[in-house]
């Protein structure tokens, strides 16, 4: 499974080589393929490529930080054909059905970037989907928590993907608090200590407040809206770290989420 971001398009290319049985290659052959007689196993291919077009909103939303793009911001497939590798390609008829679209356009220089990252599979962390989440979040209570759950699961993911033979300790050992994670153990593992230490420590440390003393603390919007913008420049250094050589990760460390909704 292949995914291509033309630069200038508002469009990825899927592409797929896949084994076919006899009886979709009778139907692919016809000169009268219908929707009403649509094989499932064609279906099954098509999914296939819906996910790997998928990993491209995916890559917008968390990369190039977008948290307007909804997860399944996905436009349909304009054209699905198909090739035996001997013959010129033909159309298939694809099933209709609704879909909401997420639009981006690249230069050609970031259509190159993202496709590097998409080639070697790099993927969002589990953290950046919680925290684009809080991102949603409307109460300054709950978003907080949010945000505190995603610097977690951002930190464990990140040490795992860069030393797998640590999984087991991270998933099973008591975890260490937010400041040990990102301080000592950050630094031995993926090189560097976070510089956001401060911010990571008071958040934890009010996160445990807001659960243990339901009704002892008070967190205003504008505090939440910080708060997140700073666990954004944290989990995003992390990144970083985890993906050196990728400039689209080096370049995540220049945009956060800020308290008007917008990145900057």
């Amino acid at each position: 499974m292949a995914v291509d971001i033309p630069a200038g398009e508002i469009y990825a290319v899927a592409q797929a080589e896949a084994e076919v049985s006899a009886e979709l290659h009778a139907w692919l052959m016809s000169s009268t393929m219908s929707v009403k007689s649509y094989p499932a196993e064609l279906a099954s291919v098509l999914g296939s490529l819906d996910g790997a077009a998928r990993r491209v909103v995916e890559a917008i939303k968390y990369f190039l930080i977008r948290p307007d793009i909804f997860d399944n911001a996905l436009g349909m497939a304009a054209n699905f054909t198909w090739s035996d590798g001997e013959g010129e390609e033909k159309f298939v008829p694809i099933p209709p059905e609704t879909s909401s679209s997420a639009m981006v356009t690249f230069s050609t220089g970031g259509a190159a970037a993202m496709q590097v990252g998409l080639d070697k599979g790099y993927r969002p962390l589990i953290g950046m989907r919680h925290l684009f989440r809080a991102m949603q979040e409307s109460e300054p209570r709950f978003r907080w928590i949010d945000i505190t759950i995603a610097l977690e699961l951002a930190i464990k993911e990140a040490l795992i993907r860069k030393h797998p033979e640590i999984e087991l300790l991270i998933l099973e050992m008591p975890s260490p608090p937010l400041t040990k994670l990102y301080d000592k153990i950050m630094k031995h593992y993926l090189g560097e200590k976070s510089p956001y230490l401060a911010v990571i420590k008071t958040g934890m440390e009010t996160r445990n407040k807001l659960l243990h003393r339901p009704d002892g603390v008070v967190i205003t919007e504008t505090q939440a809206a910080d708060y997140l913008r700073e666990a954004h420049k944290a989990i995003n250094h992390v990144f970083s770290l985890l993906y050196p050589e990728w400039s689209v990760a080096k370049g995540m460390t220049s945009g956060f989420y800020t308290n008007t909704g917008k990145t900057t």
